[in-house]
């Protein structure tokens, strides 16, 4: 599917550029309109609308750089190329532009490859919150596995951190709801925390045993076995 076909998101994604440094000026608009004038012709009116409406504290960037992370890599070059043309209209380079612009490769970049790769190109068009949304439930895996070894032997510290890691989430969460980008960065925080607390614990002393060995975990072994 051609850039110029999914017309909207990319408005969306030139005006975010236009916007990114808080100050949008008539060049930077004209510039887009230009742009997608070139892409499409005629602009139809939702889009119009877009370009004399668009709120960019409700725009999701990774939201919306999904619905291209499926494209070749010239399309996606091509897309980048754009974006650039809208932040160099005004003559003025910010560093809240540039790091627009990176953030859009980024997700371009690790939005639909990465998911390609260990789900099945069916699953390459997906947007690029999702791979982070992997992450973190991979790193909440990582730290369960820890706390049910030590579980196993009667050692329950590990299970403690991982339940005050579900209440950091819920804060969080509580905080951070705004957009599906917001609730997947608690996710990731919280389950960085979480790791490297159960980490931390696996290695630190417990009931005088050594770093990380559990040798006087679980059931006192001085108990005699009743027959």
């Amino acid at each position: 599917m051609a850039i110029a076909d999914r017309i909207l998101p990319l408005t969306r994604l030139l005006l975010g550029a236009a916007y990114a440094d808080n100050e949008v000026h008539d060049k930077e608009r004209e510039e887009v309109r230009a742009l997608l004038e070139d892409l499409a012709g005629e602009l139809p009116t939702d889009v119009e609308l877009e370009i004399v409406k668009f709120d960019p504290k409700s725009f999701d960037l990774a939201l919306t750089a999904g619905e291209f992370v499926g494209d070749s890599e010239d399309d996606r070059k091509k897309l980048l190329f754009l974006v650039s043309a809208v932040i160099e209209a005004d003559e003025e380079i910010d560093f809240s532009e540039d790091e627009y612009l990176r953030a859009l490769a980024g997700a371009l970049l690790f939005g639909g490859p990465v998911l390609g790769v260990v789900l099945g190109p069916e699953y390459s068009g997906l947007s690029g919150p999702l791979a982070f949304y992997a992450l973190a439930t991979t790193l909440f895996a990582v730290a369960c596995l820890i706390a049910s070894q030590h579980l196993a032997t009667g050692r329950i510290r590990e299970s403690w951190v991982v339940l005050a890691g579900a209440g950091l989430q819920i804060v969080l969460l509580l905080l951070w709801h705004n957009s599906i980008a917001q609730l997947i960065a608690a996710q990731l925080v919280t389950m960085s925390v979480l790791l490297a607390a159960v980490v931390i614990s696996h290695f630190a002393p417990y009931r005088g045993s050594a770093p990380g060995q559990p040798v006087a975990d679980g059931p006192n072994p001085n108990i005699a076995k009743v027959a």
